[in-house]
Parts: C-alpha cells; structure tokens; sequence
C-alpha cells in the first residue's frame, strides 16, 4: 500500500465530528476519543522517531516493525454478557494461588508472558501454626440453610 501505519489509522478512526457513529454490529459510538487517543499515543511512543531509527535499521538490513490498532471497549452495558464481571481466588494448602478473572484478551498478551520472563516470586505463605493435614484442619459446620427441615402435612 505505501502508506505509514499510522497515516492509514488517522485516515480510518472515528473522530468526534463522526459521533454518534453506528457500527456494522448495530452498536452505536456516541462518546470516545479514538483520534485524540491515537495522536496522543503516538507521541507517547515517539513514533516519528522511531519511523526515522527504522530507515536507518532498514538501510543496515535490520528488519523493524511498528504496529498500530485501535480497540473500543464498551463500558457502561447492561446486558448480556457485558452485565457482570467476575473473579475468583483459589488458595492452595501449600501456598499457592490461583486467580481466575472474567477479563478477555484482545491482543496483548494476557495468556502467556514475554519470552524469558519468569513469574514474580511468591509473597505469601501460609502460618507457621497452619496444618495442612485433612485430619487436624478445621472443618466448616454446614450453614442453617443447608440442613433438611422437617415437613408437617
């Protein structure tokens, strides 16, 4: 195509003139600032910079890449799947721990970690005074609601 990137991205995003904006889904855009956001990404990021290093990097055979892409999360919904999120937090006998989030990827790589990064240390562990034995930890007495009531006919 021959064009930069971020040129085709400023050419393609929703501006505040174009809002309300209805998407081919049926959803409507009333209130985002998708073009501010990207210019200010792109600052952030020192994308003209970047674009001169590439040239060079390009001119040396060094191949370098930059990608852009915008997501419109909605918030503010009420329906459907988008009513509710939700956790949990598993805390193993030994000490670990388990998070299990309602929060979907969309690219930026929650499912695995970078290349060659190694989790974070532990921070957390059980008391000394803490049994891990089934035999010796407390159980849990079953709540009032659990129990079967007697019926009277």
């Amino acid at each position: 195509m021959r064009i930069d990137p971020l040129e085709l991205r400023r050419r393609n995003v929703v501006r505040d003139s174009d809002l309300p904006y209805a998407m081919a889904t049926g959803w409507i855009l009333d209130h985002m600032t998708a073009a501010g956001t990207l210019e200010q990404a792109a600052q952030l990021i020192g994308y003209d910079g970047f674009r001169a290093r590439q040239a060079g990097w390009r001119a040396d055979g060094r191949l370098a890449g930059i990608g852009i892409s915008l997501l419109a999360e909605p918030s503010a919904v009420s329906f459907g799947w988008f009513s509710t999120d939700a956790a949990t937090v598993r805390v193993g006998l030994e000490g670990s721990v388990d998070v299990l989030t309602s929060a979907a990827g969309h690219g930026q790589s929650l499912e695995s970690p970078p290349t060659g990064s190694k989790p974070p240390p532990a921070t957390w562990s059980p008391p000394a005074d803490a049994s891990t034995s089934p035999a010796t930890r407390p159980q849990a007495s079953p709540s009032p609601m659990s129990r079967a009531s007697p019926t009277s006919t």
